[in-house]
């Protein structure tokens, strides 16, 4: 078994109303951490405090979905036990890692602690602790979770490698079953210029107008006089996948022709083409990575759950909540 060092490559329940004025209509109080069992995973028991200090990150987002109260706790609760079996697995796999003499050296560990200090808070300590203060995590808890990830993906990564390469056969069947997939529908190549609705507007449509006229390059005015260039290239789009005020305001034009003025929200455009592509049937050359990507997306896929269900399988497992009720409960 390989041994993970530093030159691996690294892949509340108390809720309250608020003010009808402000939103999201519920959010949530400081989350009850409690030593109740959540489950218990061969001789390892993981508690209710352990579950609600992953979900606590969440929080925001399953508020900001939530429509009432009820609503908010169908979801923690769902998201609790969606966590629990996560943490379940992450054991699991570490065990298995563990029991094939996997080895995870310090300078690894510290490597992998450094890196996700860096990716997540940019390198600050003292974001980090407040973090950790925030979600009741002590620095040791912390490190554990990163060393198990670091593991996690070790094992995920060796798993895809070992999944065979789809074969051409596999690619053509699952060409000639889904050739609909594969047909590409016309498709016009979209540039636009982006000006944001002030007192300057008539003046810059004006110009834009006066220099287009005199045969100007679309690119090169954009470029002078469009308040928004990161979008200036829309790329290759479907007449049909285009909001209805730009839909009408290019139909009937031909490449290298502009439109007229669109008003969309706070902001006028002025739209090109500057290309088209006619509808085809893509060719199984054409379509052929596409499928062999999927393929394998699926086939890694399926070895995952196969894998995660054996390793389940050996594991003694008991759990004490469900995704149905807030409060621990025992299941057989």
């Amino acid at each position: 078994m390989a041994c993970l060092d530093a030159d691996v490559e690294q892949d509340d329940d108390d809720l309250f109303p608020i003010g009808e004025e402000q939103s999201p209509i519920y959010r949530a109080e400081k989350i009850a951490y409690t030593n109740e069992i959540a489950a218990i995973v061969n001789n390892e028991i993981i508690t209710m405090e352990r579950v609600r200090m992953d979900v606590a990150p969440l929080l925001r987002q399953i508020q900001g979905m939530s429509t009432s109260e009820e609503d908010f706790r169908r979801r923690l609760r769902s998201s609790e036990f969606e966590t629990l079996n996560s943490i379940i697995n992450r054991k699991l796999i570490v065990n298995e890692f563990l029991e094939r003499g996997g080895k995870f050296s310090e300078a690894y560990e510290k490597r992998e602690y450094e890196n996700y200090l860096k990716n997540v808070f940019a390198g600050n300590r003292l974001e980090l602790s407040k973090f950790l203060k925030e979600y009741g995590k002590s620095v040791r808890e912390f490190k554990k979770d990163v060393k198990e990830r670091a593991i996690v993906g070790f094992m995920v990564r060796e798993l895809r490698a070992s999944q065979m390469e789809v074969s051409p056969a596999k690619i053509k069947e699952y060409y000639d079953d889904h050739r609909d997939e594969f047909f590409r529908n016309g498709e016009i190549d979209l540039k636009q210029i982006v000006l944001i609705n002030n007192d300057k507007l008539q003046s810059k449509l004006c110009a834009i107008q006066s220099e287009l006229a005199n045969g100007a390059n679309f690119h090169k005015v954009a470029g002078k006089y469009s308040d928004n260039m990161g979008f200036y290239d829309m790329g290759y789009v479907s007449r049909g996948d285009l909001v209805s005020d730009v839909s009408q305001a290019i139909e009937g034009l031909e490449v290298g022709e502009y439109s007229r003025e669109v008003a969309l929200g706070n902001a006028v455009c002025i739209f090109f083409i500057g290309g088209e592509r006619p509808a085809k049937q893509l060719t199984l050359e054409e379509a052929s990575q596409a499928i062999e990507d999927k393929l394998c997306r699926q086939y890694e896929e399926e070895a995952r759950v196969r894998w995660i269900q054996k390793l389940r399988s050996k594991a003694y497992i008991k759990i004490y909540i469900n995704d149905q009720d807030s409060e621990p409960k025992s299941k057989d």
